[in-house]
């Protein structure tokens, strides 16, 4: 009954926020002749901006751009917002509205999100171990499954935060590997991978790693709780 509580209570907030989302149709240019616009569904979510085919297939994401901290969104002439990544790959999406008033409703909707979003992993990017070394609450190595398949699990240097666990090579490293942001939606529980093991999961990343033994395995589970 406890169980079912908590998924019923679950999807109906999932659903309230789909009812208040920002979702419509937009134009969008084309990757290489700007002048071919193509209409899509667009649907706003609390980390990203997916488009679909048409309001009927939201269940099959045609395209999707995440959020950063470094995510902006411009205007350009009566219609027209360009939202850009910021990043090392200097992606942008220009849409077009059928009008100013909204076209302004989406440019606001999205600040909202990318301002209540706050950093991300990507804006973590040139972090270094001497950075936060005064900062960390728990550092230590743990084991990582790899995502080639291998079979063994490959070392890593981890150091937790108030608001991130930094993966890096070592204890060395001049910058991580990979940045988990933490949030109340995080969760972090015991697998049956490997001996000791467990999974950490964040908005947008899953970790699966492993404690050299029951002890360390419980101290990490301990303060990532208590830090999210």
């Amino acid at each position: 009954n406890d169980v079912r509580t908590v998924w019923v209570g679950a999807i109906r907030v999932v659903i309230a926020e789909l009812g208040n989302a920002m979702r419509g149709y937009l134009h969008k240019a084309g990757r290489f002749l700007e002048a071919k616009q193509v209409r899509k569904f667009f649907m706003l979510h609390n980390d990203c901006l997916t488009y679909h085919s048409d309001l009927h297939k939201t269940s099959i994401i045609s395209g999707l751009r995440m959020f950063s901290g470094k995510t902006t969104v411009e205007t350009e002439g009566p219609k027209t917002l360009i939202m850009k990544t910021n990043l090392r790959d200097n992606k942008f999406w220009k849409l077009r509205a059928e009008n100013e008033e909204e076209r302004d409703k989406w440019v606001n909707a999205i600040r909202e999100k990318v301002a209540k979003l706050g950093f991300m992993e990507v804006d973590y990017e040139n972090t270094k171990v001497d950075d936060i070394s005064k900062e960390s609450l728990h550092s230590g190595f743990l084991s990582v499954r790899p995502k080639s398949g291998n079979v063994e699990w490959e070392d890593r240097f981890f150091m937790l935060t108030e608001t991130e666990l930094y993966q890096f090579e070592d204890d060395s490293s001049m910058a991580p590997e990979h940045v988990y942001v933490l949030s109340p939606n995080c969760s972090v529980f015991e697998t049956k991978l490997q001996e000791h093991s467990f999974e950490f999961v964040t908005n947008s990343k899953v970790l699966h790693t492993q404690g050299e033994n029951a002890e360390v395995t419980a101290g990490w589970i301990k303060k990532l709780r208590e830090a999210i």
